[in-house]
């Protein structure tokens, strides 16, 4: 009888814990990775967030003036496929790319926060549907023709 009671407690806790689990709202999946300070344009960290909806990169700069132009990229597989933000303000360019190939997508935003020594993206699932759900990410500023930081790649960041 007692091994009866025990395994309807275990089942009870095993239902209940899947219960909570079930009702709890899922959280994107986010990281960040450190870029040593000295390169010019320096970055100093890029954040990130793989999300149901979108995916956000943001690239925080010793001073973000210095960066002529700003790549943010999504990396999977082992075939280097990629999407990849690109940004030249001097220009006024701004692309979202896949394996180098320009891919519309009217919800892609570029938010420029100076004051913070800051640049954010925000994509749109809709416009990356060739990325799986698990992505590492990257990013690369470039000043010249020849000065270049860029971050390591992220760990692999399933999206939550």
């Amino acid at each position: 009888m007692h091994m009866n009671i025990g395994r309807i407690g275990a089942a009870f806790v095993t239902l209940t814990i899947t219960g909570w689990l079930g009702v709890m709202p899922a959280a994107a999946a986010s990281g960040s990775v450190l870029d040593p300070r000295g390169d010019f344009p320096d970055i100093l960290k890029l954040a990130y967030v793989n999300g149901d909806t979108a995916v956000n990169m943001t690239m925080t700069y010793a001073e973000v003036t210095d960066a002529q132009n700003e790549s943010f990229y999504l990396h999977w597989g082992t075939n280097g496929d990629n999407y990849q933000v690109f940004e030249s303000r001097g220009v006024g360019l701004r692309e979202l790319r896949y394996n180098s190939r320009k891919v519309a997508c009217a919800g892609l935003r570029v938010i420029h926060r100076d004051a913070y020594d800051k640049t954010k993206v925000v994509i749109p699932r809709s416009c990356i549907n060739k990325a799986p759900n698990a992505l590492r990410f990257k990013g690369i500023a470039t000043a010249g023709l020849s000065l270049l930081d860029q971050t390591k790649k992220s760990p692999l960041t399933a999206r939550g």
